[in-house]
């Protein structure tokens, strides 16, 4: 399926929303330009079972699919209108101005390049990029002839053409058409078992706590202590220097869900904060204390959005940056995900994501550069780790021909210690680490930590007692002190009324 407006015109200009705008500002503005504020970045990588396929054929195949995209196959223009807003308008090239060679170049692995070796190397060199501002933001590179027989695609994509879900349904609808193709769906964030009832006092509180925090409370959040996994305040501003980087083994996905399926009400991205909650405590070593936070992406598209239309989009921004405390005094596995997914109910039982949403684009629109870029880095810096999920195709796929052997994710931002990037293919789930090399860190302990929390959180969900799985009462003490204290202004109220009244 093609996008909706592939008969866009040369010239024509296109305005982007305000999220867009924002992620376009490392390369449009020049004040950012002149920080060490990097272009945030999505990197994927396509593993072909083929060591030497026939690099004209990819060529024609991807790049040519690809700009009918307008967003790939556009300029990105940063404008302020008359009411000091500031405005990206995706400006169409003419076909025969596109510097094909630029967008798609071809490396010789020679049987010496190692993905596990040299990984690394290659997102280091994708997050120190500085994009070309007249060309369209994304680059391919195919490596042939690998140590492993295999090849690869590394497709280097900005933020600012779309998020990791958009981005997931253009790459899905350049792979060739086959019956498995049909098979590949949107999950929505929305989208989940029915859930325990909650208490009207906590109720009420948790839609007052989402006004607070999706106005004031977020920004407001402190900054986590100083742990190997985070960028420490020297470095919060120091040039960059690269990334490390390393991936989990494969977990079967409907493993995972079967696991999900013993929480009530939970989702999958729950029992993913609980694996990454018990990583991080299990790494540390760390005894509950002082919190630590990791921020994730938010999908706020309408439940019923599908693959279909989000090709038809050609590429969009529609997330918000959520923020967890981390709930390291879990007890148990099983209290892990409980606690995970209590602290996620307040995104998806109140306002908070349209609140949130509908704040961040005017404070985007309005704000100035120099305050908005200090805002967004302190907002990177502030958290341990980020958590992204992304949806891949079921079944196996093809490209050109070519069988997909495996697909992997890595996302990377200014001042952010620590990614994880979860993506799902082929009915098999893994997680990818990308750490900035400011921090102490080894991508490879963690990589053994969630490895470890998934076999540990396995064998607790399978041991467990029927008892075990009832889901806790989530009601905070502040709810329960409000039911009391409710009743009790009430009859107060209605005797000093009654007193008056006689």
């Amino acid at each position: 399926m093609a996008p909706s407006d592939t008969s866009t015109p040369p010239g024509h200009r296109r305005r982007a929303s305000i999220p867009t705008a924002f992620f376009s500002l490392p390369t449009t503005s020049e004040f950012f330009r002149k920080t060490q504020f990097k272009p945030t970045k999505i990197f994927g990588v396509l593993y072909l079972a083929e060591a030497k396929p026939d690099a004209d054929r990819l060529r024609l195949h991807t790049v040519e699919k690809l700009l009918e995209f307008p967003r790939f196959s556009s300029r990105v223009k940063l404008e302020t209108n008359f009411f000091g807003t500031r405005q990206a308008f995706f400006e169409r090239i003419p076909r025969e101005q596109i510097d094909v060679d630029y967008h798609f170049q071809v490396i010789q692995g020679q049987q010496t390049f190692s993905a596990e070796d040299n990984i690394s190397e290659m997102v280091s060199e994708a997050h120190l990029l500085d994009w070309d501002p007249d060309k369209p933001l994304w680059k391919i590179t195919l490596v042939t002839d690998m140590k492993d027989g295999r090849s690869m695609i590394l497709a280097i994509v900005d933020h600012t053409v779309g998020d990791g879900t958009s981005l997931a349904a253009i790459m899905s609808s350049i792979f060739d058409k086959n019956d498995n193709h049909s098979e590949t769906k949107e999950p929505s964030s929305k989208a989940k078992a029915a859930d325990t009832p909650l208490r009207l006092s906590h109720r009420i509180l948790m839609n007052l706590y989402s006004v607070y925090f999706g106005t004031v409370g977020f920004p407001l959040v402190p900054a986590d202590p100083e742990t190997c996994l985070k960028v420490s305040a020297k470095n919060k501003r120091a040039a960059p220097i690269g990334r490390k980087c390393s991936a989990t083994r494969h977990f079967p996905l409907e493993e995972i869900k079967a696991i999900k399926s013993q929480f009530q009400g939970a989702t999958l991205n729950d029992v993913l904060n609980a694996l990454v909650t018990m990583a991080f405590r299990r790494y540390l070593e760390k005894a509950p204390g002082r919190p630590i936070h990791m921020m994730f992406a938010i999908n706020y598209r309408p439940p019923s959005t599908t693959m279909e239309d989000l090709v038809r989009q050609g590429g969009s921004n529609r997330v918000v940056g959520g923020c967890l405390a981390v709930p390291l005094s879990y007890t148990s596995p099983l209290d892990a995900v409980w606690r995970c997914k209590a602290a996620m109910d307040i995104y998806r039982r109140t306002p908070l994501i349209p609140i949130f949403s509908h704040i961040s684009n005017v404070a985007m629109g309005f704000l100035p550069q120099m305050l908005l870029e200090h805002i967004a880095l302190d907002n990177y810096f502030k958290s341990t780790g980020c958590l992204s999920n992304v949806m891949g195709p079921t079944k196996q796929a093809k490209l050109g021909g070519y069988v997909v052997d495996d697909i992997a994710f890595y996302g990377m931002a200014t001042a952010q210690g620590t990614y994880i990037g979860v993506l799902s293919y082929n009915n098999q789930l893994r997680m990818f680490i990308c750490m900035d090399k400011h921090v102490d860190a080894d991508p490879d302990g963690l990589r053994d930590a969630l490895e470890a929390a998934y076999q540990e959180l396995k064998d607790a969900t399978k041991a467990a007692s029927p008892s075990e799985l009832i889901p806790p009462d989530s009601t905070p003490m502040s709810a329960k002190v409000l039911e009391w204290a409710l009743p009790i202004l009430l009859i107060v109220a209605l005797g000093r009324w009654l007193a008056v009244a006689t």
